[in-house]
């Protein structure tokens, strides 16, 4: 329908806007018969010129499920027909989970209902009686389009046959055209992009345009991974362009209105290997015995203006992905590490977020304004945790005169962390993966990440800044863009509170309205039975996922009532937009109109934000598991200590001392049959009653390492028999066992 209209004259964003309104409108109206296209047009109340539009957005609405064309062609929403539109996140299992447009529930599709539906394919669901725990269940009865349009994976032939296995298991195999390889060999990294989606008589079909390198290969993995993630890598020429214009030296028109802290000392603090510093620091104490904290945030709002080039683009970004041995910045060089970053010896435009803070560490006044500094200092966290820690006479003697204020600093952060732990906020000790690399990409070694007095001591000021800048334009009442985490689901805590119990522990409260302060004194309780890290992963698992919202929601994880995120605006684009609004109060700049436009600026940027946060967390984690592997394929044969991280059906997690993970599988246990006790998260013996339960201390030895897909295969190492090497070795010497950074 509508093609004779294809070639009108183009028609505005607001006025499709309005039009797909107009149409969602009409089809919602069951005494309107929207069939033909005169009808259709008059609906919306169209001129010749719009025509072609109205039939654009129509295919559009239809193609995202949110109207439906009946068999007598008639439109109508989805509703009328008790469907229901979403869009499906599949199960390597082979059921899946749709996220109703509304975003508000979850909806669980068996596998027996999914209807040939692959992951991310849009559809229209009809609900069933059945429940799964506390979410609904339905079935797929029509796939509106597919969002998938190809697969990265490993090339592979059987027989006279080519087909990918997918890097996404969700994905099953892909039948590949002999004549659409591109000549890749067996073991190759590709791009397979899809050309026949699967029905109930066939496969899904397709053919290599891309390849990447040997699978298995450090770079090859990595670039399949930025292909599968959809993450941007180079810049436009209009986005450089624009960002090469912006002069680092700074005018007196960029000084003006501006507080000048170039005279204060405020330094940087981070890691050894950062580049971009969006924030530096100051602690005063007066005589009183208060002090008064300076978070000064690099303020990117004054470079990249709403609208432009560069804006557009940070927003498609939303952040910036961070892999062990490269970044992809959310803003060019010439910005993350030219003009805005807080480079010592430079002047830099920031926002000063001032507070007072009592000697009980309540913040008892506060001002946020606009600023230029100078960084006294780049600082690196082992160096100042080594001199605040151990009181290394070289190190005192290079921070002399920064000493004082140092001291002031970890005093201060220590207040900040006793009031803020004395309210509830839940501290998750679990250690993240820090890979390093070499310049060609190579893992050197793998080790847990550092979080010592300097890294805490800047993670409470920049926690305690977001607070409070959230409070102060939540009573400002403009729209906003909050970092919310809502509180876990009731199922989740009463599994939770009965593995306490069985333990031992009291969860103390309700699991209908639980507080952070009943998780952060059940951790407490297991730390002291040495327990601690069994319960705070369970628990960690129980949360749920932090996310950007225009709904100022709070933060159970951190028991704050309002938080955002302000500290970071080179690499978040929340931060950025959050300069924007703060510069409103300031200026006092925001009148109706300007809040009108930020109603709708703010709801892109949190929804654009939070999907394309948890893309790049995802594309991080794939590249932390490939490159993983690629190191700990050196040590198969060896043996480790770890600890046991999960439970499932088929087997447990262990975890190495390194934060390498690997799987060890119920059919090694030769010693017994084992049965899983999925709600203790525990495997246990039919005959011996031996138990492998979550938080247990075990010795493994790793078996085998899959570098294509990031998988360790391990083994108890404490008996003859029961790993894969072991029924090679059998009778033979065992490889000596090799140390492990």
């Amino acid at each position: 329908m509508g093609k004779k209209y294809a070639r009108k004259n183009e028609v505005g964003e607001e006025r499709r806007a309005e039009i797909r309104k107009l149409l969602l409108k009409a089809a919602a109206d069951s005494s309107l018969r929207l069939t033909g296209e005169q009808e259709i047009l008059n609906a919306v109340g169209a001129q010749s010129r719009e025509y072609g539009a109205v039939f654009e957005e129509l295919d559009r609405l239809i193609d995202g499920g949110k109207i439906v064309r009946s068999r007598k062609g008639r439109y109508l929403l989805p509703e009328a027909y008790d469907l229901m539109a979403g869009t499906m996140r599949r199960n390597a299992g082979g059921f899946g989970f749709v996220l109703l447009d509304d975003r508000k529930e979850e909806i669980f599709i068996p596998k027996s209902q999914m209807n040939h539906a692959i992951d991310k394919d849009r559809v229209l669901i009809r609900l069933m009686s059945e429940r799964r725990g506390e979410r609904r269940t339905g079935s797929v009865e029509k796939i509106v389009s597919h969002t998938l349009t190809f697969v990265t994976g490993t090339f592979t032939v059987r027989g006279k046959q080519y087909f990918l296995l997918p890097d996404d298991r969700r994905i099953g195999r892909i039948r590949i055209d002999g004549e659409k390889t591109m000549e890749a060999r067996p073991g190759d990294k590709v791009r397979v992009d899809i050309t026949e989606y699967p029905d109930h008589s066939s496969v899904m079909k397709g053919e290599v345009t891309e390849i990447y390198g040997r699978a298995g290969e450090s770079r090859a993995e990595e670039a399949a991974v930025v292909d599968r993630y959809d993450i941007r890598t180079g810049f436009s020429e209009e986005v450089l362009e624009e960002a090469g214009k912006i002069s680092e030296k700074l005018n007196k028109t960029d000084l003006k209105g501006r507080e000048d802290l170039r005279g204060k000392t405020i330094v940087t603090i981070d890691g050894a290997d950062a580049r971009d510093f969006d924030d530096a620091v100051r602690v005063e104490k007066t005589q009183d015995g208060d002090y008064i904290l300076y978070v000064c945030i690099a303020d990117v709002s004054h470079y990249v203006r709403e609208g432009s080039a560069l804006d557009r683009e940070a927003l498609l970004r939303g952040c910036s992905v961070y892999f062990p041995d490269r970044v992809f910045p959310m803003l060019p060089e010439e910005l993350s590490n030219g003009v805005c970053s807080l480079n010592e010896g430079e002047d830099r435009l920031t926002l000063t977020a001032e507070m007072t803070i009592s000697a009980g560490g309540d913040v008892t006044g506060y001002r946020i304004y606009e600023s230029v500094i100078r960084s006294s200092a780049r600082l690196i966290y082992g160096d100042i945790s080594d001199l605040l820690e151990g009181g290394d006479e070289e190190l005192q003697e290079k921070y002399e005169e920064l000493l004082p204020m140092l001291c002031d600093m970890r005093d201060l952060a220590e207040i900040l962390f006793k009031k803020r732990s004395g309210e509830g906020s839940i501290d998750f000790e679990v250690p993240e993966p820090h890979i390093c690399t070499d310049e060609d990409g190579a893992v050197l070694f793998v080790e847990p990440g550092e979080r010592r007095v300097a890294n805490r001591m800047i993670e409470e000021f920049m926690l305690e800044a977001n607070r409070v800048v959230a409070e102060h334009c939540f009573w400002m009442d403009l729209p906003f863009v909050y970092r919310v985490h809502e509180r876990p689901d009731q199922m989740k805590m009463e599994e939770l509170k009965r593995f306490a119990g069985s333990l031992g522990l009291t969860f103390r409260g309700s699991c209908i309205n639980v507080r952070p302060k009943t998780i952060q004194d059940l951790l407490l309780q297991a730390k002291e039975r040495d327990c601690g890290t069994v319960i705070g992963r369970i628990a960690l698992r129980s949360m749920k996922k932090a996310v950007y919202d225009t709904e100022c929601k709070g933060h159970f994880g951190l028991g704050f009532r309002y938080y955002c995120h302000f500290t970071s605006p080179i690499r978040r684009y929340p931060d950025l937009i959050v300069h924007r609004i703060l510069k409103d109060t300031i200026r006092g700049t925001a009148d109706m109109k300007r809040y009108r436009h930020l109603t709708k600026l703010t709801r892109e940027a949190a929804e654009i934000s939070s999907d394309r946060e948890r893309v790049s967390t995802d594309a991080e984690r794939a590249v932390e598991k490939i490159m993983t592997a690629v190191y700990m394929s050196r040590f198969e044969g060896a043996v480790f200590d770890g600890m046991i991280s999960g439970v499932i059906g088929s087997g447990f997690f262990v975890e190495l001392e390194n934060t390498a993970e690997g799987y060890v599988p119920a059919e090694v246990l030769a010693d017994d049959y084992y049965i899983c006790d999925e709600k203790n998260y525990r495997m246990i013996g039919e005959r011996r009653k031996r138990i492998f339960a979550i938080g247990d201390r075990i010795r493994v030895r790793v078996d085998r390492v899959n570098t294509m897909t990031g998988d360790i295969d391990l083994s108890p190492a404490e008996e003859e028999g029961t790993g894969y090497k072991d029924k090679e070795r059998r009778g033979g010497k065992r490889k000596r066992r090799r140390r492990i950074r």
